[in-house]
């Protein structure tokens, strides 16, 4: 199976969450207006206000955690062939090869909320990053790349989870996670 950064993965990474956000900023203004009986300019005011608002906590990270993980792996193909066992992983001119049996272990790096499981009230934090460590080599494949690589390679027992706060913005310059 070929994964790649395609059009599914802009919908649920970037497309949706800021759909939804438009329509809580038109839902809390509709039910201001109607609660308090205010009139179209002072609508169009608090409109605004919780516009402004939504985009400092909310549209500029979520645009910038998208930005940065899809300059990351917008050249990224990854393939997983269960029928010989291997896994093929191309970064722009970068090609690594290794069969399933290399595979070390598996890191998944998370936010702290979806690491303690706890409630995703803002929506980028839902991006996370695995990498697969081989005997040979590392690499790094991104949530736009492949969300389910478990579910890929259900066989692979050793998988240890890592906590980031808003440092995983920026995948490249993170310590530990350079491949």
């Amino acid at each position: 199976m070929i994964f790649k950064v395609d059009k599914s993965k802009k919908v649920k990474y970037l497309y949706k969450p800021l759909l939804i956000g438009l329509a809580i900023d038109l839902l809390v203004t509709l039910v201001l207006t109607l609660c308090f009986n205010i009139g179209l300019i002072t609508a169009l005011k608090v409109l605004l206000a919780i516009f402004i608002g939504q985009g400092i906590l909310f549209y500029i990270p979520l645009l910038i955690f998208y930005l940065n993980y899809f300059k990351l792996d917008r050249e990224t193909t990854f393939l997983i062939d269960s029928e010989k066992n291997i896994i093929e992983y191309r970064r722009g001119h970068q090609k690594v090869d290794f069969r399933f049996d290399e595979i070390n272990n598996i890191e998944l790096f998370l936010s702290i909320p979806a690491y303690n499981k706890g409630p995703i009230l803002l929506y980028w934090h839902i991006f996370f990053i695995w990498r697969i460590n081989t005997s040979n080599n590392s690499i790094l494949v991104s949530c736009l790349v492949c969300d389910d690589i478990l579910d890929q390679l259900p066989f692979i027992e050793n998988v240890h989870r890592d906590k980031f706060h808003i440092q995983h913005a920026f995948p490249k310059k993170i310590k530990n996670l350079k491949s």
